[in-house]
């Protein structure tokens, strides 16, 4: 093999481990990446919840009409639907916690403890009754957010 040859095989050896280093550096900012997006979304979604319960723990009206719900006490059309929709802002927070799991950016242990969560929560829920009370159904279905597909 002349030394034009060898150079040439030389210069394709290195192009394609340049590639082949290159692949991987992909690879690994893409794996950062999903990292970080994992964080943020995960940060998001505690921001938007701690969103939720701050209504209740900053609304007199809100926070007296929920007491006064679990005492069993009359409360008006007003507070039904102000209950009602605090409760389907956590709804909405479920749902998307939900989502970002079939997207797989929750893993099985995040997802598996925040059903738990979500099965206490449902127990003593409000809004079947606010539901009944307000006569038409909420936006979500608890069954469609226990499911892992």
């Amino acid at each position: 093999m002349d030394n034009e040859n060898k150079t040439k095989v030389i210069i394709e050896l290195v192009s394609a481990g340049a590639v082949l280093l290159g692949l991987i550096f992909i690879g690994l900012e893409l794996r950062q990446n999903q990292q970080m997006m994992r964080s943020q979304i995960r940060n998001d979604l505690s921001v938007g919840l701690n969103d939720v319960l701050l209504a209740l723990a900053s609304s007199e009206s809100l926070a007296s009409a929920a007491a006064r719900f679990e005492d069993s006490q009359e409360i008006s059309p007003t507070d039904i639907e102000q209950i009602w929709t605090w409760e389907n802002a956590i709804f909405r927070y479920w749902e998307n916690v939900h989502y970002q799991y079939r997207s797989d950016l929750y893993d099985e242990i995040e997802f598996s403890a925040q059903q738990r969560a979500w099965k206490q929560a449902l127990t003593i829920s409000r809004s079947r009754v606010c539901e009944q009370k307000r006569g038409r159904k909420g936006p979500v279905s608890s069954k469609v957010l226990m499911r892992r597909s």
